[in-house]
């Protein structure tokens, strides 16, 4: 999810923040397609995607983070449409778990929903934008945690106790991933 996007739209205007959208979609587009995940479907400034495995899910999240952070340091994905400007920095909100759920055949689209679909979408609006959300099966798998580790990752880990609305009291075990300062 596309942080302060309503801020963006007033700020800049419907027609220049609807094209930052596209662009950020673009982006997404891209780093899912490259981690062999695909998107299921869009909602408003927000994608649900599924992937193969969750370290992809991970490594396409960071790359669309960094990228979305800092626009002047990478270019646009092939076939992207060109910046008019120097454009500012935006955020995304992202989080991830793995899980069983329901996948569906809905107008013509493969669908998915469930307690794992629902679980992912609260846990991204625990992150900041400056962060990525993993729950706490994510974190365990050892992919993930491989690529957590490696030295040339430049990420932090942090472990936190979450309540998600929806959920009663249930406390949730999420991991803060960062870059490192």
């Amino acid at each position: 999810e596309l942080k302060n996007s309503t801020r963006l739209y007033t700020e800049i205007g419907d027609a220049p923040a609807f094209g930052r959208v596209l662009t950020h979609f673009e982006v997404l587009q891209a780093a899912v397609a490259a981690e062999n995940g695909a998107i299921v479907k869009t909602m408003g400034d927000a994608i649900m995607s599924v992937f193969p495995r969750p370290v992809s899910a991970v490594r396409a999240m960071i790359r669309v983070q960094r990228r979305l952070a800092h626009p002047a340091d990478y270019p646009l994905p092939a076939g992207g449409s060109a910046f008019p400007f120097a454009p500012a920095p935006l955020a995304l909100k992202a989080g991830i778990h793995c899980g069983p759920c329901l996948a569906i055949n809905q107008n013509e689209r493969l669908d998915y929903f469930g307690t794992t679909v629902n679980t992912t979408a609260r846990l991204c609006g625990l992150c900041t934008g400056a962060d990525l959300i993993l729950s706490a099966a994510v974190h365990a798998d050892g992919e993930v945690a491989a690529h957590l580790a490696a030295p040339t990752s430049g990420l932090t880990s942090a472990r936190e106790s979450a309540k998600l609305k929806g959920f009663g009291d249930a406390a949730f075990e999420i991991w803060r991933i960062g870059a490192e300062r």
